[in-house]
């Protein structure tokens, strides 16, 4: 559920004339308490289930309903593929109302053998964070996409599942996705 916050919501840290365009979330099933994200952090909370939008979606920007077309498309591209898939937290259980750290979840389809990671940085100042992935085959080499538009970067299973890979997200409250496709 999203509402146009507008460029003129100040971000710790960051001049005015510099912050990014935001959205309004609401923090219940009211408009009562709500915060400001990165339309990228909404997008993604909810993009490994359903994906459904509702608010005023007509109120966002020309950029910011492009950007929900594609990730809307690459939800459309992969949702058969994330039904047939198991998930595995990759970060500690925590209580819903924890808002620190940061979240990671991956999504393995042993029959492709490809995997799906999403990652979320909460309120947490720490701007990167390597999150080692599971089930992968070890001499096989991936392909590692960030989604919706990302450029495609190779790395061995073993490396993934030993070293795993750095996340790097902007800001606080800021998640992306990745695929991690077998290479061939």
């Amino acid at each position: 559920v999203l509402r146009p916050a507008g460029p003129t919501i100040p971000q710790y840290g960051v001049p005015l004339s510099a912050a990014e365009q935001r959205v309004l979330v609401p923090c219940g099933a009211t408009w009562e308490r709500c915060e400001t994200v990165d339309l990228d952090f909404a997008v993604t909370a909810a993009f490994l289930g359903i994906l459904g939008y509702s608010g005023d979606l007509a109120g966002l920007t020309p950029e910011q309903r492009g950007r929900l077309a594609a990730w809307s498309a690459v939800w459309k591209q992969w949702r058969n593929w994330m039904q047939g898939s198991h998930a595995m937290l990759l970060t500690p259980v925590a209580p819903i109302t924890d808002r620190g750290g940061w979240a990671a979840l991956q999504l393995l389809h042993r029959e492709h053998g490809a995997s799906m990671l999403g990652v979320w940085r909460l309120d947490d100042p720490r701007p990167a964070m390597t999150v080692r992935l599971r089930g992968l085959v070890p001499d096989r080499r991936y392909g590692v996409r960030r989604l919706p538009d990302g450029a495609t970067e190779f790395r061995c299973g073993r490396e993934l599942l030993e070293g795993g890979v750095t996340i790097v997200l902007a800001g606080m409250r800021h998640g992306a996705i990745y695929v991690i496709e077998p290479e061939g």
